[in-house]
């Protein structure tokens, strides 16, 4: 079974935000050790692991059903947005350690993965339109 080439795209680049973000783990276990608690690392991981859960579905939604993909996306986005939260509130519950730096790293994580999500999609959509045209 071959990959597509979006999908290696988004796998490869999203494979280096996540590198730069565990790398960012060791500069706050080093510099910050007041902030720093063991799943530090785990929160780029997770967001990795929902972006290839978000390529495969927005990529099966097109080949399966065009007219939908952007509801897709936005399904992935809203169920990410849920995930998150719960994950956010079952830490605190139970865990409930360094809850300020869970928070705060969890929040700058998804936001910079809301942003490479966005700006990746933004890109691929407007190919896909710019093809449409020239057909």
């Amino acid at each position: 079974m071959s990959i597509s080439v979006v999908k290696r795209n988004y796998i490869v680049q999203a494979a280096v935000l996540t590198l730069l973000c565990v790398l960012s783990s060791s500069i706050c276990f080093y510099y910050l050790p007041d902030y720093y608690f063991g799943g530090y690392s785990l929160i780029p991981v997770f967001f990795f692991a929902f972006g290839i859960f978000t390529i495969n579905m927005t990529e099966m939604s097109h080949k399966h059903s065009p007219q939908r993909v952007s509801q897709v996306y936005l399904l992935m986005r809203g169920i990410r947005m849920v995930l998150s939260l719960v994950i956010m509130v079952l830490y605190c519950f139970i865990i409930g350690q360094k809850m300020g730096a869970f928070l705060a790293v969890f929040i700058v994580n998804y936001l910079i993965y809301l942003v490479f999500d966005s700006w990746f999609f933004f890109r691929y959509e407007r190919r896909t339109v710019n093809r449409n045209k020239e057909k």
